[in-house]
Parts: C-alpha cells; structure tokens; sequence
C-alpha cells in the first residue's frame, strides 16, 4: 500500500496543485487515475509518461484521514486556422 506524498508547502498559486484547486499544505496524494504516487519524482514520471497530454486527471487525495478525489481538467488549446496542416483542410 502507497504511503503517498505529503504536501509540505502550499504550491504556487498557477499551478495544478495550488490551494483553490483543492489540494492543501498537509495534504497526501495517494495517486493520479490509479498510478501509486510516493514521491516527487513518481508525479514527474507519470506527467512525462503514461499521464502526458490527458485532458482529465483524477487524483486521490488524503485531507485529516479522510480520502477524497480531486479533478482535474486541462482545456485543450484551440486551434486556430493558421495551425492547420495542409491534410486538416
């Protein structure tokens, strides 16, 4: 069983794991859509990996002893007409 990744200072505010997204200085991730999470580096593999370029992250959460899940959702960017290829059009 994962013992998680306490959260030791509050993230700054732009990030994914900033206060006002629902993750908090105290806080232990336990995983992200499943992966066991120990460590900086683990969040830094998925992210890079498996986790690259998903538009929707759910991560469980311990909050006091308590296990929730936190969403996250990454907006894909719009594309423009000038980003299409030539095979798009």
């Amino acid at each position: 069983v994962s013992r998680g990744l306490r959260i030791m200072s509050l993230p700054e505010i732009n990030t994914p794991l900033a206060p006002s997204h629902g993750v908090g200085q105290g806080d232990v991730i336990r995983s992200i859509n499943g992966v066991a999470i120990t460590s900086k580096e683990d969040i830094a593999l998925y992210l890079r990996g498996a986790g690259k370029g998903l538009e929707r992250y759910e991560v469980v959460v311990d909050t006091g002893g308590a296990s929730r899940t936190v969403v996250y959702r990454v907006p894909r960017p719009r594309r423009t007409p000038r980003d299409r290829t030539p095979t798009d059009r």
